[in-house]
Protein backbone atom coordinates (compact mmCIF):
# COMPACT_ATOMS: atom_id res chain seq x y z
CA UNK A 1 0.00 0.00 0.00
CA UNK A 2 3.01 2.31 0.28
CA UNK A 3 2.88 2.66 -3.49
CA UNK A 4 -0.62 4.18 -3.20
CA UNK A 5 -0.14 6.08 0.04
CA UNK A 6 -0.16 9.40 -1.81
CA UNK A 7 -3.76 8.72 -2.83
CA UNK A 8 -4.96 8.38 0.78
CA UNK A 9 -6.13 11.44 2.75
CA UNK A 10 -3.72 12.55 5.46
CA UNK A 11 -4.72 13.37 9.03
CA UNK A 12 -5.00 17.08 8.32
CA UNK A 13 -7.74 16.64 5.72
CA UNK A 14 -9.46 13.89 7.70
CA UNK A 15 -9.69 16.15 10.75
CA UNK A 16 -11.03 19.00 8.62
CA UNK A 17 -13.77 16.79 7.20
CA UNK A 18 -14.68 15.42 10.63
CA UNK A 19 -14.76 18.92 12.10
CA UNK A 20 -17.09 20.17 9.34
CA UNK A 21 -19.49 17.33 10.25
CA UNK A 22 -19.24 17.96 13.97
CA UNK A 23 -17.53 14.62 14.65
CA UNK A 24 -14.45 13.74 16.69
CA UNK A 25 -13.32 10.52 15.00
CA UNK A 26 -14.03 8.29 12.02
CA UNK A 27 -15.65 5.79 14.38
CA UNK A 28 -18.38 8.37 15.02
CA UNK A 29 -19.55 7.78 11.45
CA UNK A 30 -20.66 4.28 12.46
CA UNK A 31 -22.57 5.01 15.64
CA UNK A 32 -25.80 3.81 14.02
CA UNK A 33 -24.33 0.32 13.69
CA UNK A 34 -24.67 -1.76 16.89
CA UNK A 35 -21.30 -2.48 18.46
CA UNK A 36 -21.95 -6.21 18.67
CA UNK A 37 -22.39 -6.45 14.90
CA UNK A 38 -19.20 -4.61 13.98
CA UNK A 39 -16.15 -6.44 12.70
CA UNK A 40 -13.51 -6.66 15.41
CA UNK A 41 -10.55 -7.26 13.11
CA UNK A 42 -9.02 -5.63 10.09
CA UNK A 43 -10.34 -6.57 6.69
CA UNK A 44 -8.03 -8.91 4.80
CA UNK A 45 -8.21 -7.20 1.43
CA UNK A 46 -5.64 -8.41 -1.12
CA UNK A 47 -4.27 -6.12 -3.72
CA UNK A 48 -3.78 -3.95 -5.49
CA UNK A 49 -5.38 -5.74 -8.44
CA UNK A 50 -6.66 -4.83 -11.87
CA UNK A 51 -10.33 -4.67 -12.77
CA UNK A 52 -10.35 -8.11 -14.39
CA UNK A 53 -8.77 -9.79 -11.34
CA UNK A 54 -11.26 -8.11 -8.98
CA UNK A 55 -14.22 -9.20 -11.10
CA UNK A 56 -12.95 -12.78 -11.21
CA UNK A 57 -12.56 -12.90 -7.42
CA UNK A 58 -16.09 -11.60 -6.95
CA UNK A 59 -17.43 -14.13 -9.44
CA UNK A 60 -15.58 -16.95 -7.69
CA UNK A 61 -17.24 -15.91 -4.42
CA UNK A 62 -20.66 -15.78 -6.07
CA UNK A 63 -20.16 -19.27 -7.49
CA UNK A 64 -20.43 -20.56 -3.92
CA UNK A 65 -24.06 -19.40 -3.85
CA UNK A 66 -26.86 -21.83 -4.67
CA UNK A 67 -27.83 -19.73 -7.68
CA UNK A 68 -25.09 -19.44 -10.27
CA UNK A 69 -24.58 -15.73 -11.12
CA UNK A 70 -24.19 -16.45 -14.83
CA UNK A 71 -25.05 -19.73 -16.56
CA UNK A 72 -22.49 -21.42 -18.81
CA UNK A 73 -22.34 -19.90 -22.27
CA UNK A 74 -22.32 -22.22 -25.27
CA UNK A 75 -22.48 -19.52 -27.92
CA UNK A 76 -19.93 -19.73 -30.68
CA UNK A 77 -19.18 -18.03 -33.93
CA UNK A 78 -17.47 -15.08 -32.31
CA UNK A 79 -20.41 -14.04 -30.09
CA UNK A 80 -19.21 -15.66 -26.89
CA UNK A 81 -18.70 -13.33 -23.89
CA UNK A 82 -15.76 -10.98 -24.35
CA UNK A 83 -14.04 -9.08 -21.58
CA UNK A 84 -14.46 -5.33 -22.06
CA UNK A 85 -12.64 -3.08 -19.55
CA UNK A 86 -14.85 -0.46 -17.93
CA UNK A 87 -12.62 2.27 -19.35
CA UNK A 88 -13.77 1.42 -22.88
CA UNK A 89 -17.36 2.53 -22.26
CA UNK A 90 -16.09 5.73 -20.70
CA UNK A 91 -13.75 6.53 -23.58
CA UNK A 92 -16.26 5.92 -26.36
CA UNK A 93 -18.84 8.10 -24.59
CA UNK A 94 -16.61 11.18 -24.65
CA UNK A 95 -17.91 14.07 -26.71
CA UNK A 96 -14.73 14.22 -28.81
CA UNK A 97 -15.99 11.20 -30.72
CA UNK A 98 -19.32 12.81 -31.56
CA UNK A 99 -19.38 15.11 -34.58
CA UNK A 100 -22.54 16.88 -35.67
CA UNK A 101 -22.57 16.21 -39.39
CA UNK A 102 -26.25 17.13 -39.49
CA UNK A 103 -27.82 20.14 -37.72
CA UNK A 104 -29.78 17.94 -35.35
CA UNK A 105 -27.88 14.69 -34.79
CA UNK A 106 -24.39 14.12 -33.35
CA UNK A 107 -23.12 10.85 -34.82
CA UNK A 108 -20.41 8.79 -33.10
CA UNK A 109 -19.28 7.16 -36.34
CA UNK A 110 -18.31 10.55 -37.77
CA UNK A 111 -16.26 11.37 -34.69
CA UNK A 112 -14.53 7.99 -34.87
CA UNK A 113 -13.72 8.58 -38.54
CA UNK A 114 -12.19 11.92 -37.63
CA UNK A 115 -10.10 10.25 -34.90
CA UNK A 116 -8.97 7.56 -37.38
CA UNK A 117 -8.06 10.23 -39.92
CA UNK A 118 -5.93 12.04 -37.34
CA UNK A 119 -4.26 8.78 -36.30
CA UNK A 120 -3.51 7.69 -39.87
CA UNK A 121 -2.16 11.14 -40.73
CA UNK A 122 0.18 10.99 -37.74
CA UNK A 123 1.35 7.45 -38.62
CA UNK A 124 2.09 8.56 -42.18
CA UNK A 125 4.02 11.54 -40.89
CA UNK A 126 6.04 9.49 -38.42
CA UNK A 127 6.71 6.68 -40.88
CA UNK A 128 7.21 8.87 -43.97
CA UNK A 129 4.48 6.90 -45.74
CA UNK A 130 1.99 7.98 -48.36
CA UNK A 131 -0.90 5.99 -46.92
CA UNK A 132 -1.84 4.12 -43.74
CA UNK A 133 -4.91 2.10 -42.87
CA UNK A 134 -6.34 1.85 -39.37
CA UNK A 135 -9.93 0.72 -39.69
CA UNK A 136 -11.33 -2.79 -40.21
CA UNK A 137 -14.73 -4.16 -39.33
CA UNK A 138 -13.34 -7.26 -37.61
CA UNK A 139 -10.46 -9.70 -37.89
CA UNK A 140 -12.07 -11.95 -40.53
CA UNK A 141 -12.36 -9.04 -42.98
CA UNK A 142 -8.89 -7.85 -41.99
CA UNK A 143 -7.51 -11.32 -42.74
CA UNK A 144 -9.44 -11.51 -45.99
CA UNK A 145 -8.13 -8.15 -47.18
CA UNK A 146 -4.61 -9.20 -46.20
CA UNK A 147 -5.12 -12.38 -48.23
CA UNK A 148 -6.21 -10.40 -51.29
CA UNK A 149 -3.17 -8.15 -50.91
CA UNK A 150 -0.86 -11.18 -50.60
CA UNK A 151 -2.39 -12.70 -53.74
CA UNK A 152 -1.78 -9.51 -55.69
CA UNK A 153 1.84 -9.22 -54.50
CA UNK A 154 2.90 -12.89 -54.75
CA UNK A 155 0.75 -13.71 -57.79
CA UNK A 156 -0.26 -16.94 -56.00
CA UNK A 157 -3.80 -18.24 -55.65
CA UNK A 158 -3.62 -20.62 -52.68
CA UNK A 159 -4.10 -19.40 -49.11
CA UNK A 160 -3.16 -21.56 -46.10
CA UNK A 161 -5.54 -21.10 -43.17
CA UNK A 162 -5.37 -22.90 -39.85
CA UNK A 163 -8.23 -25.32 -39.31
CA UNK A 164 -8.37 -23.94 -35.76
CA UNK A 165 -9.85 -20.72 -37.12
CA UNK A 166 -13.58 -20.27 -36.69
CA UNK A 167 -15.68 -21.57 -39.57
CA UNK A 168 -17.42 -18.19 -40.04
CA UNK A 169 -14.04 -16.50 -40.38
CA UNK A 170 -12.89 -18.99 -42.96
CA UNK A 171 -16.10 -18.40 -44.87
CA UNK A 172 -15.44 -14.65 -44.92
CA UNK A 173 -11.93 -15.24 -46.27
CA UNK A 174 -13.28 -17.60 -48.95
CA UNK A 175 -15.92 -15.04 -49.92
CA UNK A 176 -13.22 -12.45 -50.50
CA UNK A 177 -10.68 -14.53 -52.42
CA UNK A 178 -12.77 -16.95 -54.49
CA UNK A 179 -14.02 -14.26 -56.91
CA UNK A 180 -10.35 -13.43 -57.55
CA UNK A 181 -9.60 -17.07 -58.37
CA UNK A 182 -8.16 -17.96 -55.00
CA UNK A 183 -8.71 -21.04 -52.88
CA UNK A 184 -8.31 -21.87 -49.18
CA UNK A 185 -6.28 -24.86 -47.99
CA UNK A 186 -6.75 -25.75 -44.33
CA UNK A 187 -3.67 -26.56 -42.25
CA UNK A 188 -4.22 -29.02 -39.36
CA UNK A 189 -3.43 -28.21 -35.76
CA UNK A 190 -2.34 -30.24 -32.77
CA UNK A 191 -5.18 -31.34 -30.53
CA UNK A 192 -2.81 -31.44 -27.56
CA UNK A 193 -1.12 -28.06 -27.82
CA UNK A 194 -3.63 -26.22 -29.97
CA UNK A 195 -0.78 -25.03 -32.19
CA UNK A 196 -1.07 -25.01 -35.96
CA UNK A 197 1.21 -27.45 -37.76
CA UNK A 198 3.15 -24.84 -39.71
CA UNK A 199 5.27 -27.50 -41.37
CA UNK A 200 2.15 -28.54 -43.27
CA UNK A 201 2.02 -25.11 -44.86
CA UNK A 202 5.12 -25.97 -46.89
CA UNK A 203 2.95 -27.84 -49.41
CA UNK A 204 1.20 -24.55 -50.28
CA UNK A 205 4.38 -22.72 -51.22
CA UNK A 206 4.47 -24.02 -54.76
CA UNK A 207 0.79 -23.36 -55.51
Amino acid sequence: MKKYSHLLPNDKYVNQMLSSMGLNSIEDLFTDIPVETRLKKKLEIPGPMGQMEIERKIEDALYLDKVHPSPPCFLGGGIWPHYIPAAVNHIISRSEFYTSYTPYQPEISQGVLQALFEYQSLVCELGSMNAANASMYDWPTAAAEAARMAMRITKKKTLAVSSAAGFERKKVIETYIEPAGGKVVEIPYSGKSGETELAEAERCKHD
